[in-house]
């Protein structure tokens, strides 16, 4: 009830603060909506490469994140030796390195680049999936407290970075062709966000099944060193490796600020001219 008051309040804020700003009527807007249309709308936006490029990022990171969220908890138990309680630990760290972090990885980003920013957070992210092949039985206190610290500037990092670039791309799509398609570009931006929510379980799921994981047993009791070996799998090689996949597909994205502001100049010239 608390979390659809917060909603309802945000919701309201959000309509009456935008209630006068000045409605622009779109030019060559067709009255109708047909299937062609739609298709013609995800053409244009598929044939973006940076979108591509940054679409495909996302894609590898929540791969990793939905992995590592689906076998977390079992890992814990089994493959560290903690309690439940760990993730209130896990929690406040992370979110404290979240708050700190965002402002900081923003100042860096605007000085060196938001693609430079978006390197050191899922370069971070890979460190902290491999640091879980060093875990032991039971790991110390010390050392999950620091891979949450660490965890909270990668996903900090790529997700401020991601959707200020994701911004980026819009507003260049925008400037060259004359058609705004925010909803395009975010529809499909959310359908890989839920598209990974169903995949990386299911990759753990059969991973489990097939290491011979007892679904009847409590968790914490012992199962197969393969179990073992399948929980690290999903919050340590898979996340890595899909991690590597990002950095590898984010040093193809070429909108950096040059380019934004050659385009804002190219077209400001041709509304002069016109």
């Amino acid at each position: 009830m608390l979390c659809s008051a917060v909603i309802l309040a945000s919701t309201m804020i959000s309509y009456l603060s935008t209630a006068s700003v000045r409605q622009v009527e779109p030019r060559d807007q067709p009255s109708v909506l047909s299937f062609g249309l739609l298709l013609d709308e995800f053409g244009s936006v598929v044939r973006n490469r940076d979108f591509c490029r940054l679409i495909g990022v996302k894609f590898a990171q929540l791969m990793g994140m939905q992995t590592t969220i689906a076998a977390f908890a079992y890992f814990v138990v089994q493959s560290l030796g903690r309690t439940f309680d760990i993730f209130v630990l896990f929690g406040l760290v992370s979110s404290a390195s979240t708050i700190i972090s965002a402002p900081l990885l923003v100042r860096f980003s605007k000085k060196y680049g938001k693609k430079a920013a978006y390197y050191i957070a899922a370069g971070l992210n890979v460190v902290y999936a491999l640091s879980w092949s060093l875990a032991s039985d039971p790991e110390p206190l010390g050392a999950i407290a620091l891979r949450a610290a660490i965890v909270g500037v990668a996903l900090t990092g790529n997700v401020v970075m991601a959707m200020s670039m994701l911004t980026d791309v819009i507003n260049d799509d925008a400037k060259r062709s004359g058609v705004r398609r925010e909803g395009a570009f975010t529809a499909i931006y959310s359908f890989v966000e839920k598209l990974t929510g169903a995949i990386g379980p299911l990759i753990v799921g059969v991973a489990l099944s097939i290491a011979g994981f007892d679904t009847s047993l409590a968790i914490e009791t012992s199962q197969d060193a393969r179990v073992e070996t399948a929980l690290l799998m999903s919050v340590s090689w898979l996340p890595a490796l899909f991690g590597l996949i990002a950095i590898w597909l984010l040093s193809g994205y070429k909108l950096d600020e040059a380019s934004l502001t050659q385009t804002e100049r190219t077209f400001d010239n041709e509304q002069i001219s016109q």
